[in-house]
Protein backbone atom coordinates (compact mmCIF):
# COMPACT_ATOMS: atom_id res chain seq x y z
CA UNK A 1 0.00 0.00 0.00
CA UNK A 2 1.94 2.98 -1.30
CA UNK A 3 -0.49 5.79 -0.47
CA UNK A 4 -3.01 5.65 2.34
CA UNK A 5 -5.00 7.89 4.66
CA UNK A 6 -5.08 7.78 8.46
CA UNK A 7 -8.51 8.47 9.94
CA UNK A 8 -7.54 9.07 13.59
CA UNK A 9 -6.52 12.75 14.03
CA UNK A 10 -3.87 12.22 16.74
CA UNK A 11 -2.35 9.29 14.92
CA UNK A 12 -2.45 11.15 11.61
CA UNK A 13 -0.79 14.32 12.92
CA UNK A 14 1.98 12.39 14.65
CA UNK A 15 2.50 10.20 11.60
CA UNK A 16 2.78 13.12 9.17
CA UNK A 17 4.91 15.30 11.45
CA UNK A 18 7.50 12.64 12.20
CA UNK A 19 7.39 11.07 8.71
CA UNK A 20 8.03 14.48 7.09
CA UNK A 21 10.87 15.08 9.55
CA UNK A 22 12.42 11.75 8.56
CA UNK A 23 12.13 12.67 4.87
CA UNK A 24 13.85 16.03 5.48
CA UNK A 25 16.64 14.41 7.51
CA UNK A 26 17.19 11.69 4.89
CA UNK A 27 17.60 14.35 2.19
CA UNK A 28 20.49 15.89 4.14
CA UNK A 29 22.38 12.65 4.78
CA UNK A 30 24.23 12.34 1.42
CA UNK A 31 25.40 15.97 1.57
CA UNK A 32 26.93 15.75 5.03
CA UNK A 33 30.40 14.47 5.74
CA UNK A 34 29.73 13.48 9.36
CA UNK A 35 27.22 11.13 10.90
CA UNK A 36 25.10 13.80 12.65
CA UNK A 37 22.08 13.44 10.38
CA UNK A 38 22.36 9.65 10.34
CA UNK A 39 22.20 9.57 14.13
CA UNK A 40 19.31 12.04 14.11
CA UNK A 41 17.48 9.92 11.54
CA UNK A 42 17.75 6.75 13.63
CA UNK A 43 16.66 8.48 16.84
CA UNK A 44 13.74 10.16 15.06
CA UNK A 45 12.74 6.88 13.45
CA UNK A 46 12.40 5.26 16.87
CA UNK A 47 10.44 8.27 18.11
CA UNK A 48 8.13 7.72 15.14
CA UNK A 49 7.70 4.00 15.91
CA UNK A 50 7.09 4.62 19.61
CA UNK A 51 4.65 7.49 18.99
CA UNK A 52 2.55 5.55 16.48
CA UNK A 53 2.49 2.47 18.69
CA UNK A 54 1.46 4.61 21.68
CA UNK A 55 -1.40 6.15 19.70
CA UNK A 56 -2.62 2.71 18.68
CA UNK A 57 -2.77 1.77 22.37
CA UNK A 58 -4.70 4.96 23.10
CA UNK A 59 -7.22 4.11 20.38
CA UNK A 60 -7.73 0.67 21.93
CA UNK A 61 -8.23 2.14 25.40
CA UNK A 62 -10.72 4.71 24.09
CA UNK A 63 -12.68 2.06 22.20
CA UNK A 64 -12.80 -0.09 25.33
CA UNK A 65 -14.05 2.87 27.35
CA UNK A 66 -16.79 3.48 24.75
CA UNK A 67 -17.68 -0.26 24.86
CA UNK A 68 -16.79 -0.66 21.19
CA UNK A 69 -14.37 -3.49 22.06
CA UNK A 70 -13.87 -5.76 25.07
CA UNK A 71 -10.48 -5.85 26.75
CA UNK A 72 -9.45 -7.86 29.77
CA UNK A 73 -8.46 -6.09 32.97
CA UNK A 74 -4.87 -7.19 32.30
CA UNK A 75 -4.94 -5.66 28.81
CA UNK A 76 -6.29 -2.35 30.13
CA UNK A 77 -3.63 -2.37 32.84
CA UNK A 78 -0.78 -2.95 30.37
CA UNK A 79 -2.17 -0.52 27.76
CA UNK A 80 -2.55 2.26 30.34
CA UNK A 81 1.15 2.02 31.24
CA UNK A 82 0.42 2.73 34.91
CA UNK A 83 1.29 0.88 38.08
CA UNK A 84 -0.47 1.13 41.41
CA UNK A 85 0.71 0.79 44.97
CA UNK A 86 -0.54 1.60 48.46
CA UNK A 87 1.18 4.34 50.41
CA UNK A 88 1.62 4.70 54.18
CA UNK A 89 -1.78 6.41 54.53
CA UNK A 90 -3.54 3.51 52.86
CA UNK A 91 -4.34 5.39 49.65
CA UNK A 92 -3.45 4.37 46.15
CA UNK A 93 -0.46 5.87 44.37
CA UNK A 94 -0.45 5.80 40.60
CA UNK A 95 2.85 5.80 38.71
CA UNK A 96 3.95 5.71 35.11
CA UNK A 97 4.99 2.22 34.13
CA UNK A 98 7.23 1.62 31.16
CA UNK A 99 7.77 -1.69 29.46
CA UNK A 100 10.70 -2.67 27.26
CA UNK A 101 10.27 -1.22 23.77
CA UNK A 102 10.29 -4.49 21.83
CA UNK A 103 7.88 -6.24 24.19
CA UNK A 104 5.41 -3.37 24.11
CA UNK A 105 5.65 -3.08 20.33
CA UNK A 106 4.84 -6.77 19.87
CA UNK A 107 2.11 -6.64 22.53
CA UNK A 108 0.44 -3.62 20.90
CA UNK A 109 0.29 -5.19 17.45
CA UNK A 110 -0.55 -8.67 18.75
CA UNK A 111 -3.52 -7.31 20.74
CA UNK A 112 -4.75 -5.11 17.90
CA UNK A 113 -4.41 -8.04 15.49
CA UNK A 114 -6.30 -10.36 17.81
CA UNK A 115 -9.18 -7.89 18.28
CA UNK A 116 -9.53 -7.19 14.55
CA UNK A 117 -8.81 -10.74 13.28
CA UNK A 118 -5.49 -9.88 11.66
CA UNK A 119 -3.29 -12.43 13.42
CA UNK A 120 -2.08 -13.71 10.04
CA UNK A 121 -0.76 -10.22 9.22
CA UNK A 122 0.92 -9.99 12.62
CA UNK A 123 2.53 -13.42 12.17
CA UNK A 124 3.68 -12.52 8.68
CA UNK A 125 5.37 -9.27 9.73
CA UNK A 126 6.89 -10.39 13.00
CA UNK A 127 8.40 -13.48 11.43
CA UNK A 128 10.00 -11.40 8.66
CA UNK A 129 13.58 -10.26 8.44
CA UNK A 130 12.33 -6.70 9.05
CA UNK A 131 11.61 -7.42 12.69
CA UNK A 132 15.07 -8.92 13.30
CA UNK A 133 16.57 -5.84 11.62
CA UNK A 134 14.48 -3.66 13.93
CA UNK A 135 15.96 -5.51 16.93
CA UNK A 136 19.50 -4.98 15.60
CA UNK A 137 18.82 -1.32 14.90
CA UNK A 138 17.30 -0.87 18.35
CA UNK A 139 20.65 -1.87 19.87
CA UNK A 140 22.31 0.75 17.67
CA UNK A 141 19.73 3.35 18.71
CA UNK A 142 20.52 2.58 22.36
CA UNK A 143 24.25 2.99 21.66
CA UNK A 144 23.57 6.32 19.94
CA UNK A 145 21.44 7.52 22.82
CA UNK A 146 23.82 6.26 25.54
CA UNK A 147 27.28 6.12 23.88
CA UNK A 148 30.11 4.51 25.81
CA UNK A 149 32.81 4.85 23.13
CA UNK A 150 33.30 6.73 19.86
CA UNK A 151 32.37 3.73 17.69
CA UNK A 152 28.89 3.81 19.29
CA UNK A 153 28.35 7.09 17.39
CA UNK A 154 29.48 5.99 13.96
CA UNK A 155 29.21 2.23 13.50
CA UNK A 156 25.88 1.61 11.72
CA UNK A 157 24.31 0.92 8.33
CA UNK A 158 21.70 3.38 7.05
CA UNK A 159 20.25 0.89 4.56
CA UNK A 160 19.05 -1.20 7.49
CA UNK A 161 17.39 1.88 8.99
CA UNK A 162 15.55 2.60 5.74
CA UNK A 163 14.45 -1.04 5.48
CA UNK A 164 13.17 -1.05 9.07
CA UNK A 165 11.15 2.11 8.50
CA UNK A 166 9.54 0.64 5.38
CA UNK A 167 8.86 -2.60 7.28
CA UNK A 168 7.13 -0.63 10.06
CA UNK A 169 5.14 1.52 7.62
CA UNK A 170 3.96 -1.60 5.81
CA UNK A 171 3.14 -3.35 9.10
CA UNK A 172 0.98 -0.40 10.18
CA UNK A 173 -0.73 0.02 6.84
CA UNK A 174 -1.64 -3.69 6.64
CA UNK A 175 -2.68 -4.27 10.26
CA UNK A 176 -4.60 -1.00 10.56
CA UNK A 177 -6.15 -1.30 7.08
CA UNK A 178 -9.92 -0.70 6.90
CA UNK A 179 -9.94 0.71 10.41
CA UNK A 180 -7.44 3.50 11.08
CA UNK A 181 -5.95 3.36 7.59
CA UNK A 182 -7.83 3.53 4.27
CA UNK A 183 -6.97 3.59 0.56
CA UNK A 184 -8.76 6.86 0.14
CA UNK A 185 -10.00 9.61 2.37
CA UNK A 186 -13.59 8.88 3.36
CA UNK A 187 -16.19 11.41 2.32
CA UNK A 188 -14.28 12.67 -0.73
Amino acid sequence: MEKFFITNPNLGVLWMTLWNELVRIKEKIPDEKGDDFKRTYIRTMFSFIEAISFQIRQVLLLREKKNEIQLSFKDVYILSEKSYDLNERGTINEREKSYPFTRMLKYTFRLYSKIYQKEHVYDQYFSKNGYSKLLDLYKIRNSLTHPKKYSDLSDFNMESAYEVLIWYKDLCSHILYNDLVHDELEGF
